[in-house]
Parts: C-alpha cells; structure tokens; sequence
C-alpha cells in the first residue's frame, strides 16, 4: 500500500537516519503525546482529584490539537489498530507506532 505525499514532505530535507524526516516527526510526536497522557492519567488518578477526568480530557485535547495535525498522532494504541483495520494506515506503521 502507498501513501499519497503530504503537503508537509516538502518542507522537510531527506536524512540519513530514516528515508522521510516526515517519519521520524510522526514517531517523535507520538512518542512525547502518550508519554504526557500516560503521565496525566497517572498522577490525575493518584491524586484524586475530583475534576481528574477533565484534566486528563483537557491534556489529550491539547495533544490532538499540537501534533494531530501535523503528523496524524493518535495517541492511543487502540486507535492506531483501528486506522489499521480501517486501512488509513499501513499495518507496518502501527506496529512501529507501537514499539
């Protein structure tokens, strides 16, 4: 399966470390937005806080919004297997995203 250019893969030169720059955006993006949900959730749940649940809705909307757009993040590993399923994404990329 190929994947159309984005609009974005011409903003960024080629590197040696991985065939697309663009890659290695997506992986790094996902990488910082699930550690800062998993560390929301975490200290969200161990301080019960009444309004923990809105914290944990507001830092994922924050998420979405900072690396969403930009290189299709999703943040959450059952929503990767769904764009999988679905085919918006290859199912080598999410197993990427998973590691």
């Amino acid at each position: 399966m190929t994947v159309a250019p984005h609009r974005l893969d011409e903003c960024f030169p080629a590197s040696a470390l991985v065939e697309n720059q663009r890659t290695l955006d997506r992986y790094l993006v996902e990488a910082v937005g699930t550690f800062g949900l998993v560390l929301t959730v975490g200290v969200a749940m161990c301080s019960r806080a009444p309004f923990a649940t809105v914290a944990i809705g507001a830092v994922l909307m924050v998420l979405i919004y900072a690396g969403g757009c930009r290189v299709g993040a999703h943040f959450n590993p059952a929503v990767t297997l769904a764009a999988a399923l679905w085919g918006r994404i290859p199912f080598s990329e999410a197993a990427a995203c998973w590691l």
